[in-house]
């Protein structure tokens, strides 16, 4: 009867076996854990590429009649105005390849991703999260100690990518100063106040079609554009009032807040603020300051918004009592 040979002891790897599998183990990327990207909205996408495209062709239009033959027997004044509309195409073009159409979040830190270029800040750089509105580009910076990185504020679960940044501020970071003065941007207070006057314009004409229909002697439809125009003409007017008003500053201070408009300059104490509740619809985007002397709309270009509403927020709480009803004691 044979006896198996025994297989004897296991054997040790040899050390250039254990050395090639650490240099296998190493070769392996990690993997970055939980990463997300934040993108710009659809429709904010399809608008910017509508924007872009329209603005390419303004700006190729002179070339294309050039090798039409088309632009020499263009009048002079055309072209003139053809040739500076197609430079100041050319010239805005450019800017929208800055526009951060993505923010890539990770164990690491953040990238914000350009046509153009992408920055990168690690956590552990960051210093402050703020929100700045400058020629109706309303956005939020994040400032670091490499640099700074901006997005705008239409990114989808934009409030979640805020509240990530927020939770590696530095401790006191997150802290303000609210006792300070801020400032409307005029750019997008001038394009709202234009299309409040395009508003007040489409209702000039509603009204002399009313007229047409009168003089016509067709009563039911007269009585139907009627209803139609007072209704509208109660909605714009309201609008444009609320716009009239916005606040070209506020400025926030210990026992009162000064709100400078347009037209006048009111300093209000706290107890003649009720409340600040978000804009209601046919509105800008924005909140409402509620007052004893009237209602001021805030919108997305006030510099820093976010933070004169926590302010007023705050303040306002504070003479809140149990109830819900303002303790104006206070």
């Amino acid at each position: 009867m044979t006896q198996k040979p025994s297989s004897g002891p296991p054997q040790d790897p040899s050390p250039h076996s254990a050395s090639n599998q650490a240099q296998d183990v190493s070769a392996v990327p990690p993997q970055v854990r939980n990463q997300k990207n934040y993108r710009l909205k659809m429709m904010v996408l399809v608008r910017i590429m509508a924007e872009v495209a329209a603005l390419v062709i303004v700006a190729i239009l002179p070339i294309v009649f050039l090798c039409l033959g088309k632009f020499q027997i263009l009048p002079l004044p055309w072209k003139i105005a053809m040739s500076i509309m197609a430079a100041g195409a050319a010239a805005i073009v450019p800017f929208y390849g800055f526009v951060t159409w993505k923010v890539r979040t990770d164990d690491d830190g953040l990238t914000a991703v350009t046509a153009f270029k992408r920055k990168t800040i690690a956590w552990r750089e960051v210093r402050a999260l703020v929100k700045r509105s400058t020629w109706n580009f309303p956005r939020y910076v994040v400032e670091g100690s490499s640099g700074e990185a901006s997005f705008p504020v239409w990114l989808d679960n934009l409030n979640e990518l805020l509240e990530r940044i927020k939770e590696h501020l530095p401790v006191g970071s997150a802290s303000f100063n609210p006792y300070r003065m801020f400032k409307q941007d005029p750019v997008i207070l001038g394009m709202h106040m234009a299309q409040s006057a395009a508003g007040l314009l489409f209702l000039g004409v509603l009204w002399f079609f009313y007229v047409e229909t009168l003089r016509k002697g067709n009563q039911a439809d007269s009585l139907m554009v009627l209803v139609f125009c007072l209704v509208a003409t109660g909605i714009l007017v309201w609008r444009t009032s609320m716009i009239l008003l916005m606040p070209l500053s506020v400025e926030v201070k210990l026992e009162f807040v000064v709100i400078r408009t347009c037209f006048f300059t009111v300093a209000l104490p706290w107890d003649k603020i009720i409340s600040v509740k978000p804009a209601m619809a046919l509105l800008p985007e924005g909140f409402i300051i509620r007052t004893r002397k009237g209602w001021y709309l805030i919108g997305n270009g006030m510099d820093r918004s976010d933070e004169l509403e926590a302010a007023l927020s705050d303040k306002v709480g504070d003479r809140v009592d149990e109830n819900g009803k303002l303790d104006s004691s206070k």
